[in-house]
């Protein structure tokens, strides 16, 4: 009888946007002038990686909310994309080819996607210093497997890998990978392996990010009221809601408005979608294209206004397997038939993608936003306006849409569906 192993990779994303109160503050650092991909892959280039990105969160979430219809929705893109890249490397031939499909990175080269993502972990360490973003990535192998050498390299080259070797059949394994998955996330996520490591399992890939920040203007916690939420399934239910006035980057259209709530100094923004009362969330989600996308973006202009936003906080998990095979990769999970032959020195094993699960959280206050976003890959080894507008009021006392954008790089960070806000 064939033996069965398993490789886990573990994708750990968190974010947290907070404000210091009633804490001494010490005057932060210069930190280095911050770049987009253009500054190690040429221009042409680094559109196309932006592009594959955009096109990649436009293909995902369409079909993560058929899977969740009317259900609050909330996941990470970028983490998603960043744990597929990395076994992106070890993949071969066709599973490669059906991997750049999904990815929506077939006209670029594994070189290009790679270094254009180093580039990418390296930008995200240098926002404006109201945003603290860092991004941490870790392999774990089980003793006695042998990886090859160009993938390992590949990972921590331009993954920036920490590296190591465990027995997993030591309870004190699992220990070392949660504390550090700990230690990445500022405590906010402290477990992701459990205790006892299934005895098939031959490697853990763990990426972390940690973001600190702070609306770049705050919501007063004395303007925040309960009013009514109006759910789609005719429910209503009082809710606190905050509320600023101010200039904003505001936008709409006959179906829906936006605004832009920013972030430290601005290069990261939460951008909030909400559809027209004639309209709805499900109608606005066919509209979800990065065609779609690109345009809005071009169309938010500085506007006087009033926004209310319900506080809320969400936790969300999916299995991704359904929904990436439904984008073009579901050879990855074939037993058999996948090829992930770049990733192990025995090629006979022939390993297979056998579950991707995404586990997310997401708080919304008068401060800022805390998010977390949990990602694993288990892969078994088997055989324009002219004049002065109007100011606008929008509130969102109905279901909503968000993004938390790089501004920069157009990297989506988190974008998620909100039915019902809960506290």
């Amino acid at each position: 009888m064939q033996v069965k192993k398993i490789l886990l990779l573990l994708l750990i994303v968190l974010l947290t946007i907070t404000t210091a109160c009633g804490a001494e503050q010490t005057k932060p650092k210069p930190k280095p002038e911050r770049t987009n991909e253009a500054g190690i892959i040429n221009q042409d280039q680094s559109t196309e990686v932006i592009n594959s990105r955009t096109n990649f969160s436009f293909s995902l979430y369409p079909q993560l909310v058929k899977e969740s219809a009317g259900e609050n929705t909330f996941v990470s893109p970028v983490s998603i994309m960043l744990a597929l890249m990395m076994a992106y490397n070890g993949a071969e031939g066709d599973t490669q080819a059906a991997m750049a499909t999904a990815l929506e990175s077939s006209g670029l080269s594994l070189d290009e996607i790679n270094r254009a993502n180093q580039a990418w972990i390296q930008s995200m360490e240098k926002v404006d210093e109201g945003v603290q973003l860092q991004v941490a990535n870790s392999l774990w192998g089980r003793e006695g497997i042998s990886f090859e050498e160009t993938f390992i390299n590949s990972v921590q080259d331009f993954y920036q890998a920490e590296v190591q070797s465990l027995d997993f059949n030591k309870p004190e394994a699992s220990e070392t990978i949660n504390r550090w998955v700990s230690d990445q996330t500022n405590d906010k996520i402290n477990q992701i392996v459990d205790k006892s490591i299934n005895p098939d399992t031959i490697l853990f890939l763990i990426n972390a990010i940690y973001f600190n920040g702070k609306w770049e203007k705050p919501f007063e916690k004395n303007l925040t009221e309960d009013h009514t939420f109006y759910s789609e399934n005719s429910k209503t239910k009082q809710h606190p809601f905050m509320t600023q006035g101010g200039k904003f980057q505001y936008y709409e259209d006959d179906k829906f408005q936006a605004v832009a709530l920013p972030y430290g100094a601005g290069e990261t923004s939460m951008y909030v979608f909400l559809p027209d009362e004639s309209s709805s969330l499900e109608e606005f989600h066919e509209q979800l294209t990065a065609e779609n996308w690109n345009q809005w973006l071009t169309g938010f202009q500085e506007q006087k206004g009033q926004v209310s936003l319900p506080k809320f906080k969400l936790k969300y998990d999916v299995e991704l397997k359904n929904v990436l095979s439904a984008m073009g990769m579901g050879i990855a999970f074939e037993e058999g038939s996948a090829d992930f032959t770049n990733m192990v020195v025995d090629k006979a094993s022939k390993p297979s993608i056998s579950s991707i699960k995404h586990k997310s959280y997401i708080d919304v206050h008068e401060e800022g936003t805390e998010a977390a976003a949990v990602t694993s890959i288990e892969v078994g080894v088997t055989s324009v306006n002219v004049n002065e507008p109007e100011p606008f009021e929008m509130k969102m006392d109905r279901p909503f849409f968000i993004v938390i954008n790089d501004n920069l790089t157009g990297s989506m960070l988190f974008m998620g569906s909100i039915y019902e806000p809960e506290l």
